[in-house]
């Protein structure tokens, strides 16, 4: 972008502005970013390309958080994970979880197999998918480019109780809404970019057991890391975000 094209294609030059041909034309562009949420890409973008000597502006506004619409009785518990740098984190996520929360998934599946698995990001689905796979794991996996025929097929075994887990996608949620029955326990390995599924998926345990399981037993429990601050943001509220990423408690538990 902005870049003095190498060919005049029988241009007119005395009709160009000369902070055009002298490669200024970045600091005279109007950009105009519009998105429903912000991300670190857009945040990117505005901070490090958007260069306008007429100045820049952001409106932000002030998140409620759609922790507010959770209407199921269950202790949502969020967890803080210690990264040591950005470019690592996702690695360190994936350590914690396989170490540390696996195990510990996997023993409370011998009383209570209905578990699901929430990965915002498809990469991290795959590499989550493939170690469950390696190590033997009881469990189905339903993303964007699982068939309808698959993800039924997943969704019965995982309502009857013959898979420990399912692991979901949140692109396969935008495009399909699943309406995952007996769902106990949910575990959001990352927090999803759009703060409505959270709240859904969580208003999912209510809807989908059918009096099959009681409040008492249900359990939600969702992964952030310092980086994950417009996640958080966006899920438990702009009061409470600073509390979650810059608090000395590794855990929150929100009723």
């Amino acid at each position: 972008m902005n870049k003095t094209p190498k060919k005049d294609h029988g241009c007119d030059f005395s009709r160009v502005n000369n902070w055009f041909l002298e490669g200024m034309s970045e600091y005279r562009r109007q950009t105009i970013l519009i998105s429903e949420y912000m991300t670190p890409e857009i945040q990117a973008i505005f901070n490090n390309n958007c260069r306008s000597i007429e100045g820049k502006v952001r409106f932000k506004p002030v998140m409620q958080g759609a922790i507010a619409d959770v209407v199921a009785q269950v202790s949502q518990i969020f967890k803080k994970l210690t990264v040591k740098r950005l470019v690592t984190a996702a690695d360190d996520r994936f350590a914690h979880f396989t170490q540390n929360v696996l195990p510990e998934l996997q023993r409370s599946a011998v009383n209570d197999k209905h578990t699901l698995i929430f990965v915002s990001s498809y990469y991290d689905f795959v590499r989550i998918r493939n170690y469950l796979r390696d190590k033997g794991f009881s469990f189905a996996a339903i993303s964007e480019y699982s068939t309808r025929t698959e993800a039924m097929h997943a969704r019965l075994d995982f309502y009857n109780g013959d898979i420990q887990f399912i692991l979901y996608s949140e692109r396969a949620h935008f495009y399909h809404r699943y309406p995952i029955k007996g769902i106990h326990h949910m575990v959001f390995y990352s927090l999803p970019d759009h703060p409505l599924y959270y709240s859904e998926l969580v208003n999912l345990m209510l809807t989908s057991n059918d009096e099959t399981a009681s409040s008492a037993q249900l359990s939600c429990t969702a992964f952030y890391t310092k980086y994950d601050q417009l996640k958080v943001e966006r899920i438990v509220g702009t009061r409470l975000t600073p509390q979650l990423i810059s608090g000395d408690r590794s855990q929150y538990t929100f009723a």
